[in-house]
């Protein structure tokens, strides 16, 4: 017999596949071309939390924005132990400490799926950037043997 403990945590992996199996058939449908859902996800994302990430849109410095969403998304979500945020020139780069979903995306990018368009906070960030009136291009790195994620944003 599952416990009620042992079904929130399948309850979890179950969204958690969803998720994976919903990015692949995407994925396999339009190929690169999904990299343009990327915002689109994110602004969903914003409209849904935005009274929580409204208030971080006061800094300037994009690196200070995305620093405060990503300590907001591990303080409320779990999403990792840890996020570091630092800027050189041009991109803004996140690393994403014991970060939920590496192996998952992992799993993505073996199968030949060649951008995380659905990662969650790479769409956050992006819709955050959005708002600050910024463009950028995204790369998202996983090491699955540190648990680690990267995500960068080039601005342009």
């Amino acid at each position: 017999m599952v416990t009620d403990h042992e079904k929130v945590g399948n309850r979890a992996w179950l969204w958690g596949l969803t998720t994976l199996c919903l990015t692949m058939g995407i994925y396999e449908m339009v190929e690169e071309s999904s990299a343009t859902l990327t915002l689109q996800i994110g602004r969903q994302f914003y409209i849904t939390l935005k009274k929580e990430l409204d208030p971080f849109l006061v800094d300037e410095k994009p690196e200070d924005v995305l620093q405060k969403v990503g300590n907001f998304f591990i303080d409320h979500y779990g999403i990792a132990s840890g996020v570091t945020v630092e800027r050189i020139e041009n991109t803004v780069k996140m690393t994403f400490k014991d970060a939920i979903g590496t192996a998952e995306y992992a799993i993505l990018r073996d199968r030949g799926v060649k951008n995380a368009f659905s990662h969650p906070f790479l769409c956050v960030g992006l819709a955050m950037l959005e708002k600050k009136g910024l463009r950028s291009r995204t790369r998202v790195e996983l090491d699955t043997a540190s648990n680690t994620t990267i995500i960068s944003y080039d601005l342009m």
